[in-house]
């Protein structure tokens, strides 16, 4: 975007310079996979069987290169606003990425170049090139802002493979790839592929969040942090007992076997790790040398499995159910043969139990505001949980990442030789672990963890100076829709079905009752609010996934029956047939689609109930807010009804309501017209105030100006005492200028107000009382004082206008006048009223206003602003 025009004229210019970022790395990704069902054979043309054991990839980079804009300056068409400049901080040592230049300083200038207001930006750099916003600071160099990070120096390098499921950094630093370990999908935690630690740590996660504020007062805030947590089922399991089971045979023995028998606590896989070797008796040495010797497990009456010989150790597991017996054998089974046997199971069921549980992400713990007068903090402690209970967590806990996909391949397969073509079609499929969550972690739909309730403890952690509860509406969003194929597209975005998710429902206001710990409500707000079905806009997307190539001769048919909605969407293979016809669907076969939608909801406050407990007694006052009107959407009424019963209401007319179809056309539809109250009492009902502002409704009635620019002609007001009789006009805008300025306004009692404007047409200079503008334009020296306005740079030339204007007010002395100046962009310098006793206003080198001073020099006001060194 490089200009922004105004329908009153107005123009503003954006200017900017090339922005190269050169070519980096934006991220990375890794991917391991494995057959699934692995060790498991699949299929192939040749009937050896297909199987690959789990295999990580290299990382990845994934790269960027931008080529883009960087905003320089903003200006307009009038001189007078003066311009906004940005400047860049050019030091490579400072990047994170090559070119990537952060904002050093925004300067307002006048039009003449000089600096009415600048901030200047400053950065820490750690060595891990890592930027913090350090400080701001402004032309006074005592207002300036900074800030204080939690550990920033420890905040590790852009990507780092320390980091958990949510991208938060995790302190694991020897984790080498970025595959996430412990993953149960398709039996993946059986295999010890190297994978990364991804499971949050809140002590680390909050390292380079902001910890303090410094105000120019030097008071300051200071935030902490801790993890988010969610109240859930933890489970402790006992620690693996090991069972060493062996039995060994010499010369003269030919069998010999030891039992072990067991009773299983709870389902569980039982793994027993088995070694057969000869025995190292010198009688067995001919035995050893000959490779006769012999050993198997075997558990229960089931199934037996014999060694290996060779000392190689072998793993066996089964699947042992809660309550069950089992008897395991270990059995040597020929002469100077010796079995070693681990058997690893839980010898007790694990502890389950429900406690707060970590998930990623962090939350502000408590706040601290320090006023630098007083010394005294305002301490606010957060429980995120419900005032009843603020060790149980109210976190919802949101999807668990998810990582894994499958891959599916089909083969053809074709005779060899001259017999030639496709006999057969097969299919492998593989297990594909990303390194990132294949659905998103950073919506509403499955976010780490939303809070419905959230207790705040005022003055310390026990509520010593009360506290508040909010309670907040947790809606989620709802995951895409399968309409064709399997639907198995994990990746797929949300449909943001949760439009009131975070609304505030509740407000309490607590008190700690004297002598215990229960906290008494002493006010309570309570909101509903109205989704406007209307309003609401859908635009479908769709995600697709190729399920597999497709083999021998290409897509099958796919048979489908026409619907009635079918027949009469366009460009499908319904269109124009009968419902209930078939047609067959082959383009689709080897696919997966499903459909989410971007919603756009307008949702209001539909009231508020605020109760008061005055000693225990109940006082409530509701305020009703109704948009009755769809063509705008803007406030109708506003109901209040009080304690006593009183109600009053205000009533809102817009351009629908009053017919305006040249201010609907202009949408020109949230301006109030009409504006009325009213007061009900014990059912009579009376008017308080009826006010209208008038517009033009057809071009032919714009007057006031020849811009063509709907403003206002009238304010109108109603006798309430009787509203049947004709409004009264309070005032009238009899002219503007092209800008839109007004010009001339004529009051209640018919007089007529002139406004002269300098600056270049943005500040009025003049107000002349008792005559029309172009009356006063013909008076001597307007045209003087209008260019010496212009001309207003400096303080010489600011006396120059001020000698222009007595002289003006002199000359014309039988006139109500009042005169202004101003120093462009800082504000005004001198007001003269009719009675010819100016004030002027002084400022100080950062633009603050100072003091007000009389013509003699005698301080007025006078403003101080002190800030601690």
């Amino acid at each position: 975007m490089t200009k922004i025009v105004h329908p009153n004229g107005d123009e503003v210019f954006l200017n900017y310079e090339a922005n190269e970022l050169s070519q980096y790395t934006a991220s990375q990704s890794q991917t391991l996979v494995m057959s699934i069902a692995y060790p498991s054979l699949q299929p192939t043309c040749q009937g050896s069987g297909y199987s690959l054991a789990p295999s990580a990839g290299a990382i990845v980079n994934n790269t960027i290169q931008i080529s883009g804009k960087r905003i320089l300056s903003i200006s307009s068409n009038n001189v007078a606003d003066g311009s906004v400049t940005f400047e860049y901080d050019t030091d490579p040592a400072s990047f994170d990425i090559n070119g990537n230049k952060k904002v050093k300083n925004i300067r307002l200038l006048d039009k003449n170049g000089v600096i009415i207001e600048s901030s200047s930006f400053n950065y820490l750099n750690t060595v891990n090139k890592r930027n913090f916003l350090s400080n701001i600071a402004f032309k006074d160099p005592q207002k300036k802002y900074s800030f204080e990070y939690e550990n920033p120096a420890e905040f590790p390098e852009r990507l780092s493979k320390a980091q958990d499921h949510w991208g938060y950094y995790n302190g694991v630093l020897s984790n080498s790839v970025l595959i996430p370990k412990n993953i149960p999908d398709y039996g993946l935690s059986k295999f010890n592929y190297g994978g990364a630690n991804k499971e949050p740590n809140p002590s680390f996660s909050k390292i380079g969040m902001l910890k303090k504020v410094i105000y120019p007062t030097k008071g300051f805030t200071e935030l902490e942090y801790e993890g988010n947590t969610y109240w859930g089922e933890k489970t402790i399991m006992p620690s693996l007992y090991t069972k060493y089971l062996d039995v060994e045979t010499d010369a003269g023995t030919s069998n010999r076997s030891v039992e072990y028998t067991l009773i299983s606590p709870v389902n569980q896989t039982i793994s027993i790790r088995a070694t057969l070797s000869p025995n190292s008796l010198s009688e067995c040495e001919s035995f050893a040398n000959s490779g006769h010797y012999s050993g198997s497990i075997r558990i229960g009456q089931g199934t037996i499995y014999p060694l290996t010989r060779d000392n190689v150790t072998q793993q066996i597991s089964f699947n042992a159910v809660a309550g069950q017996t089992y008897t395991i054998t270990a059995r040597a089974n020929f002469s100077c043969s010796v079995v070693n046997t681990e058997i690893s199971y839980y010898q007790t069921a694990p502890q389950t139990f429900n406690t707060n549980l970590d998930t990623g992400g962090v939350r502000v713990k408590s706040t601290k505001d320090i006023d630098p007068v007083s010394n005294v903090p305002v301490y606010k402690r957060y429980h995120y949980a419900h005032k009843d209970d603020i060790n149980h967590s109210s976190g919802l806990k949101g999807n668990k990442a998810y990582y894994t996909d499958i891959d599916k391949r089909q083969i053809s397969c074709y005779n060899t030789g001259g017999l030639g073509g496709c006999y057969a079609m097969i299919e492998n499929s593989d297990v594909v672990l990303s390194s990132s969550s294949l659905i998103p972690l950073y919506d509403t739909g499955t976010m780490s963890c939303l809070y419905p309730f959230v207790t705040i403890s005022e003055g310390g952690d026990s509520f010593e100076n009360g506290g508040e509860m909010k309670e907040f509406t947790v809606q989620r969003d709802d995951p895409a829709s399968n309409i064709w194929g399997p639907g198995d597209i994990s990746s797929s975005p949300w449909s943001n079905r949760g439009w009131n998710n975070g609304t505030e429902l509740k407000s309490l206001t607590l008190r700690k009752n004297s002598g215990s710990s229960v906290l008494d409500i002493i006010q309570e707000k309570e909101n509903i609010y109205e989704k406007n079905d209307v309003a609401v806009f859908e635009f479908k997307n769709f995600t697709g996934k190729k399920l597999s190539e497709i083999g021998c001769g290409g897509p099958l048919p796919h048979p489908y029956t026409c619907t009635a909605s079918d027949v009469i969407k366009p460009n499908n293979q319904c269109t124009g047939k009968a419902e209930g016809t078939s047609v067959n669907l082959n383009d689709l076969e080897n696919l997966s689609i499903n459909e989410y939608r971007n919603i756009s909801y307008w949702h209001y406050l539909k009231s508020q109930k605020t109760t008061d407990y005055l000693e225990g007694i109940p006082v409530k006052t509701e305020t009703e807010y109704f948009y009755n009107n769809p063509s705008h959407y803007q406030l109708s009424r506003q109901k209040t009804t009080f304690p006593d019963g009183f109600v009053n209401e205000t009533n809102y007319s817009y351009a629908h309501e009053k017919g305006n179809q040249l201010m609907i056309d202009k949408n020109m539809i949230g301006i109030p017209l009409e504006t009325t109250s009213t007061q009900t009492i014990s059912g009579t009902t009376k008017t308080l105030a009826k006010t209208e502002k008038i517009y033009p409704k057809i071009i032919s009635e714009i007057t006031n100006n020849t811009a063509g620019l709907v403003l206002p002609l009238s304010v109108k007001s109603y006798d309430i005492s009787n509203l049947s009789i004709p409004p009264s006009t309070e005032v009238t805008y009899d002219k503007y200028d092209l800008k839109g300025n007004l010009l001339q306004y004529t009051t209640k009692e018919s007089i007529p107000v002139a406004i002269i404007w300098g600056y270049n047409q943005t500040q009025p200079i003049v107000k002349i009382e008792g005559i029309t503008y172009d009356q006063a334009l013909v008076f001597q020296g307007i045209a003087d004082i209008i260019t010496k306005s212009n001309q207003d740079i400096d303080i010489n030339t600011q006396d120059a206008l001020i000698s222009a204007l007595d002289n003006f007010r002199i000359a014309n002395s039988r006139f109500y006048i009042t005169t202004y100046t101003y120093d462009p962009l800082i504000g005004v310098t001198s007001i003269t009223p009719p009675s010819g006793i100016r004030e002027m206003y002084k400022y100080d080198t950062e633009n603050r206003l100072e003091k007000v001073i009389d013509v003699n020099g005698k301080v007025l006001k006078e403003y101080k602003y002190n800030y601690k060194n």
